[in-house]
């Protein structure tokens, strides 16, 4: 069986001429990530509130609040990805990066 190149990907021998900018990419692609899973499950949370066992819905549109707060982040506090993180998004992984797990950062 062969493995297709995914043209998507950044090649090995790219990433390592331009780390510096792939590693930065890839920073801000991990910041973002972090960011819409706590959002959605800030949104999932509101959706159903109670208060004086009346259910009270709360609708919150979870993309205009991911990009509320990711414009008002600061570049100064994003956090570096762990080494074993691997984006979901296939524009930011490395050629055979997936091989090493599946992508995502150890949630599940």
């Amino acid at each position: 069986m062969s493995t297709a190149l995914n043209i998507n990907m950044i090649g090995r021998e790219e990433y390592i001429d331009q780390k510096p900018y792939w590693d930065y990419q890839r920073k801000i692609e991990f910041n973002k990530e972090q960011l819409k899973w706590n959002v959605d499950r800030i949104a999932e949370s509101l959706l159903s509130m109670t208060d004086d066992s009346e259910i009270k819905k709360i609708e919150v549109d979870a993309e205009d609040m991911f990009t509320e707060m990711w414009n008002r982040l600061p570049m100064e506090e994003y956090e570096d990805p762990p080494r074993n993180w691997i984006p979901e998004n296939e524009k930011y992984q490395i050629v055979d990066e997936h091989t090493r797990g599946r992508p995502g950062w150890l949630r599940s």
